[in-house]
C-alpha cells in the first residue's frame, strides 16, 4: 500500500468517529439546556406565578400595608414558601428563616407583648417579607433571563 492509500485508510474512520462524538457532545449540550429550562419553568409555575397571584389578591383585598393583613393572607404566603422552599434560590431559601420567625412573632405571638413589641413585630414582618419578595423578583428576572 502506497502512504496515501494508508493515511486515506486511517484518516476515514477517525472523521467518522470524531463526527461521532461531536454529534453526542452537541445532544448532551442541548439535553443539558433543555433540562436546565425545563426546571426553570417548573420553578416559575410552582412558585412565582402563584406568589405574584397572591401579592396581587393582597394588595387588592387588604390595605397595601403589610402589617394589616390578615392571619389568612400572611398565612397563604408562608404556606406557598413552606411547600415551595425547594425552588427558590439559596439566597431566598436562607431568608425564609427570618420571614417565618417574624410571622411567628407577629401572628402568634407571645401573650402580654407592650405595644412598643407589636410595633416592632410588625415591622420585622414587613421588612421580612419585602426580603424575601425582593429576593424572589431577582429570582425570577434570572429564570426569565435563562428561558429566554
Amino acid at each position: 500500500m502506497s502512504d496515501v492509500s494508508v493515511v486515506i485508510f486511517l484518516i476515514t474512520p477517525i472523521i467518522s468517529l470524531l463526527s461521532s462524538l461531536l454529534v453526542f457532545v452537541l445532544t448532551y449540550l442541548k439535553d443539558i439546556k433543555n433540562d436546565k429550562k425545563t426546571v426553570a419553568r417548573e420553578k416559575i409555575d410552582n412558585l412565582y406565578v402563584p406568589f405574584y397571584k397572591k401579592s396581587l389578591a393582597g394588595y387588592l383585598s387588604e390595605p397595601y400595608m403589610l402589617d394589616s393583613w390578615s392571619l389568612e393572607t400572611a398565612s397563604s404566603f408562608l404556606n406557598l414558601f413552606t411547600n415551595n422552599i425547594q425552588y427558590m434560590s439559596t439566597e431566598s431559601q436562607q431568608l425564609y428563616q427570618p420571614f417565618y420567625k417574624a410571622f411567628l412573632n407577629k401572628y402568634l405571638p407571645d401573650d402580654n407583648l407592650s405595644n412598643e413589641e407589636v410595633k416592632q413585630s410588625n415591622l420585622e414582618f414587613k421588612n421580612a417579607f419585602i426580603d424575601i419578595a425582593t429576593s424572589l423578583q431577582k429570582d425570577y428576572v434570572s429564570l426569565c433571563k435563562l428561558l429566554g
